[in-house]
Formats: structure tokens, C-alpha cells, sequence
């Protein structure tokens, strides 16, 4: 589970430092373990083959640290499209009930043979037919 650190400056948005120091830590380590190959190996082809072994974690390392802080920015700006788009269907499932409230109002304050001559348009016949 994520520990969001919030900015006194800014409440809308937590802080990048945690993440930021976990990454320098974790590129300090990888440095760390290439500097001991240098310092205990005699020969550069030694010192070679730990950094190829790394080769595998180095690229895992790599990968998640462009996933995770160069694509913040577009899932943010997703989650924004996404309650924006959530807002206006919500919006318009509401204008929807109200018409069909309005409709069967109007429905039943309609005399009975006005209602079946209405009954003969496909449109009306689809909200008020004998389904319904």
C-alpha cells in the first residue's frame, strides 16, 4: 500500500520525494555493487561480467522508473477525462428521467382515444406500447 506524503504547499497533490529517494537509492545500490566488482576483480573482463549479470535489473530498473514518473502526468490527465466524462453521462441520465417523467405525465393527462391515435407513431409506441 502507498504512503502519499502530502505538500503543506499544495493539499491537491502529494509530493514526488519518497518515490524520488526509493530511485536514488536503488541507482546508489546498482552503483555500489559495480564499484565493489572494480575494487575485488583484478581484471576489467571480471568487473565486465558481474555488470552483464546486472545487465537484467539494470533494464527491469530502467523500465519501471520511466513507467512510473514519466507517465504520472497522462493518468492524472485520464482520471480527469474520466470523472469529467462520468459528470456529463451522469448529467444526462438525469435529463433523461426527467423527460420520461414529464412524458408519462403527459401520458396520463392524455384522453384515452387521443392515446391510441398517438399510439399508431412507432416513437410513442416504443415508450407507451403494450409492453409498457
Amino acid at each position: 500500500m502507498a504512503v502519499n506524503i502530502v505538500n503543506p504547499r499544495d493539499n491537491d497533490e502529494p509530493t514526488m520525494w519518497p518515490s524520488a529517494l526509493v530511485a536514488s537509492l536503488i541507482l546508489l545500490l546498482i552503483g555500489a555493487i559495480t564499484v565493489m566488482a572494480i575494487w575485488k576483480y583484478d581484471t576489467v573482463e571480471d568487473a565486465l561480467k558481474m555488470w552483464s549479470a546486472l545487465s537484467a535489473l539494470i533494464g527491469v530498473v530502467t523500465g519501471a522508473f520511466v513507467a512510473y514518473f514519466f507517465t504520472k502526468e497522462q493518468v492524472a490527465e485520464a482520471k480527469q477525462q474520466t470523472n469529467q466524462a462520468n459528470a456529463r453521462a451522469d448529467e444526462q441520465v438525469a435529463k433523461a428521467s426527467q423527460a420520461e417523467m414529464a412524458a408519462s405525465v403527459l401520458w396520463g393527462a392524455t384522453e384515452n382515444a387521443k392515446r391510441q391515435q398517438l399510439l399508431q407513431d412507432p416513437k410513442v409506441l416504443g415508450l407507451f406500447g403494450p409492453a409498457n
